[in-house]
Formats: structure tokens, C-alpha cells, sequence
């Protein structure tokens, strides 16, 4: 059993094809905890892996910006503009369009996706995506997940992650609440002891044949998980209101307020780009 805190790390995304790829290949890789066989070119069959399985929700965290001629294919401008990942800038002979992977593996063909690969811009126009890695408990990520229809998201399946494996060190991984470093000596070990009776249960279950997506049921909330959320800045604005205690946001729970604040404090929303 290895107990841990909480912590935040802002992903970068270089603003190109290769870039979006790799990025969508980091959040499906953090799925399965496979992140550790990312190589220099392992997204490319990575990616090819996810759409020929139809697991499409990693691509929408490769972001890509084209700027198209206004002239450009009239059918393939409606579907890139109208869908709830997209986000669209017209002038009298141009098109921008700020998107993502699955935007376009969903509606379009490799072919159909070749010839737009050429109108493909590292100018953001102002229109800026960012992403974050989130080591919490479950119980916090239920939490930050009803954001999803401003944030797309990437989580640690416990489905498919069996924790008696050596990956996982043959441990199970929790985080320390809130509430661990404020109370009495006794409290902590009874806390710490339940979570290792739990562990050992798990472990006991999963030697008794039962799949990882049948002994997850005994898991409790502190089991600590690894997400990836990829949003516009403008909307983690809107979701950090809701959810920062640094921003004002009321009756949040601490440990979520916790993680709100750690990512509040990657912006600043004073700037003109939010």
C-alpha cells in the first residue's frame, strides 16, 4: 500500500500535427498506465490502435488549428464548425478553426483528412487550449468530471488496471485526504489500516479469479487516480470558478478545492488571451 498527496502538472502541446498526436497518445496511454512504452514514434500505431477500436475520447485532447481559404471544401467547413469541440473565426477570405483529432477521425477519412493537413497553423489566434495531469483521489474526479461538457477527459480505468501487477508495484495507491494531517495519531492508523485491509481484500479477490473490473468494487474513494482535462481557457475559467476556493468558489470540497486552486494558479486571467 503506498499513500500519496495530490498534485497537478500542465501538459504542452506543440502546435502541430505530430504534436496532437502525441498528446492524444499520453491521455489514452494514461487509461491503461501504459506511458512508460511512449517512444519517439509510438503514437503513430497508438493511434491508429484507438481508431480501429472506436475509442475515440484520447484524440480530443490533440488539439490542431487550421486556417483555411474561404473557398475551401464548403461541406468539410460545416462539419469542422459545427460540433461541440470546435471553435471558428471567419473573415471575408479566410477561416480559422481551432479543433481536435477526433473532430476529425469521427467525420472524416484519411483522404478526406490528407487534404486538410496542408491548412494546419501553429497561430493559436488567441483561441488557447490547455491541459492538465491530475493525480487525486476517485472521489475528487467524480467530482471534476461533471465538467465534461466544458473538459474533455482521460482517466485511469480500474476496469482494465489490475493493481496486483507489477506496474503497479503489486500495491494499491492512495491519496491522503484533507482531513489525514489535522487529526489525532490514532485516527491516522485506523485510517491507514482499513486502507490495507481493503488492499489485501482486492488482491484476495483477484486470486480467487475474479477480473479487475469485478474486484474494483471494493475500492474506496481515496484510491488514487490519474486524470488528463483539456479545455479552453475560457472554460476553465468558468469550471475553476465553481470548484477554487482561491477564486471565490463556496462549499467545494477541500481536497477538490485543493486540486481547483493548484490549477488556478497556472493562469492568469487578467491576460487578454483567456
Amino acid at each position: 500500500m503506498k499513500l500519496i498527496n495530490q498534485s497537478v502538472k500542465q501538459l504542452n502541446q506543440e502546435l502541430t500535427l505530430e504534436g496532437a498526436m502525441k498528446a492524444a497518445e499520453y491521455a489514452g496511454r494514461v487509461c491503461y498506465n501504459s506511458t512508460d512504452k511512449i517512444t519517439e514514434d509510438s503514437y503513430k500505431g497508438f493511434i491508429k490502435g484507438l481508431v480501429a477500436r472506436g475509442h475515440m475520447s484520447p484524440l480530443a485532447h490533440g488539439i490542431i488549428y487550421f486556417d483555411f481559404p474561404k473557398d475551401f471544401n464548403n461541406t468539410y467547413l460545416t462539419i469542422l464548425k459545427h460540433n461541440n469541440f470546435s471553435y471558428t473565426i471567419s473573415s471575408k477570405t479566410r477561416v480559422f478553426v481551432a479543433t481536435n483529432l477526433r473532430v476529425l477521425y469521427e467525420n472524416f477519412n484519411q483522404k478526406e483528412i490528407n487534404t486538410m493537413l496542408p491548412y494546419i497553423t501553429n497561430d493559436d489566434k488567441g483561441i488557447k487550449y490547455s491541459s492538465f495531469e491530475v493525480i487525486t483521489s476517485i472521489g475528487v474526479s467524480r467530482e471534476l468530471n461533471r465538467h465534461a461538457v466544458s473538459l474533455v477527459i482521460c482517466e485511469q480505468s480500474t476496469r482494465f488496471c489490475n493493481f496486483s501487477k507489477d506496474k503497479f508495484n503489486r500495491e494499491i495507491t492512495f491519496i491522503k485526504p484533507e482531513w489525514y494531517y489535522k487529526c489525532k495519531d490514532y485516527v491516522q492508523k485506523e485510517f491507514v489500516s482499513t486502507l490495507g485491509l481493503l488492499e489485501t481484500n482486492y488482491m484476495n479477490w483477484l486470486n480467487l479469479g475474479l477480473k479487475p473490473e469485478q474486484a474494483r468494487a471494493i475500492l474506496p474513494l481515496e484510491t488514487a487516480t490519474r486524470v488528463i482535462y483539456t479545455g479552453l481557457n475560457i472554460d476553465w475559467l468558468h469550471v475553476l470558478l465553481l470548484r477554487s476556493s482561491n477564486m471565490g468558489a463556496k462549499n467545494v470540497h477541500p481536497e477538490c478545492a485543493e486540486i481547483a486552486n493548484l490549477i488556478a494558479n497556472k493562469f492568469d486571467f487578467n491576460i487578454k488571451d483567456v
